[in-house]
């Protein structure tokens, strides 16, 4: 029996950023930003305590530094949003079926084979398509019941590796949150005091 489901729905204004932070805090992991902040520290440090002597290790420490936390910047901020596929504000129409995905708008139409697709992921407010070339985005307050989720969860697990980040998952990335801002606060900290006391004595009074 041939499995057909379709949904309806005009994305709501911030919608898309929201999937897009989801799949940023996804990703992040505590190395990727304690390691720079850790180099930028050491930096502070080695210049203040270690003078003239260790003034390359600093540099060094600060380069190395510099380039993680742009790399955080491009691979957590700037690549998810180019990522993203870009969806201008009218009503899509998707329908999945077993041999296809088919999307309608109301100026366009296009067809993609289950193939072109990697995973699937759940998220406690969307369902991401991943993609060679980004993100196909469904928002969950599509589906008209749980039942109807049901089914659809059902056909993606039937055609794609389907990873569920939502329920008890979500509360661990909250948590995630949470921790990184707490670590990232003492970090900054740290290196506010240790810029301070790298300042002369003579230019803090």
């Amino acid at each position: 029996m041939t499995t057909s489901i379709t949904v309806a729905f005009r994305y709501l204004p911030g919608e898309i950023n929201r999937a897009i932070n989801a799949v940023a805090w996804r990703k992040l992991r505590f190395a990727h930003v304690v390691a720079p902040l850790t180099l930028l520290l050491g930096a502070l440090c080695e210049i203040y305590f270690g003078g003239p002597k260790y003034a390359w290790l600093g540099v060094a420490s600060v380069v190395a530094g510099l380039a993680l936390m742009a790399r955080l910047v491009i691979g957590f901020i700037v690549w998810p949003r180019l990522a993203m596929s870009r969806y201008v504000p009218e009503e899509y129409h998707w329908t999945f079926c077993d041999d296809a995905i088919l999307v309608r708008a109301r100026s366009w139409e296009t067809r993609f084979a289950w193939g072109h697709h990697t995973k699937a992921m759940i998220l406690r407010r969307f369902y991401l398509l991943d993609r060679a070339s980004g993100y196909w985005v469904i928002p969950r307050r599509a589906f008209a019941s749980a039942d109807d989720e049901r089914s659809f969860q059902a056909l993606l697990a039937a055609h794609l590796p389907l990873e569920d980040h939502a329920g008890a998952a979500d509360l661990a990335g909250r948590n995630k949150k949470i921790l990184f801002v707490v670590v990232v606060l003492a970090l900054l900290a740290a290196a506010v005091y240790a810029g301070f006391l790298w300042v002369p004595s003579s230019l803090r009074r």
